[in-house]
């Protein structure tokens, strides 16, 4: 398969993925959010920050704004616009990878 072959094939797969990363993201940090007002044992960081470096950052933005967790954790947070920041530059690789291509 050839790299144009594979950038028009990969839309719809790649669809699937990012809804299902990003539901399983705001389900976990969700959670993590109640097992921390339970004082509860709660899931690691690294385990969240995972879940947005697989995709699934819209969702794990969106619950730690929804119910105010890990926002004002400022190493976290770091990290987390990190991975934000490279995945925004490997999208505009694969952008301009395609209209090179195409």
């Amino acid at each position: 398969m050839t790299v144009s072959q594979l950038l028009s094939w990969w839309p719809a797969p790649a669809a699937l993925w990012v809804l299902i990363v990003n539901l399983r993201a705001f389900g976990i940090y969700r959670l993590d959010k109640q097992l921390a007002v339970e004082e509860l044992d709660r899931v690691p960081e690294d385990q969240l920050l995972s879940y947005v470096a697989w995709g699934g950052g819209i969702g794990a933005l969106m619950a730690m704004r929804r119910f105010r967790h890990k926002t004002r954790k400022q190493p976290f947070q770091r990290r987390f616009w990190g991975i934000i920041a490279m995945q925004m530059a490997a999208a505009f690789g694969l952008f301009l990878a395609w209209i090179v291509l195409h």
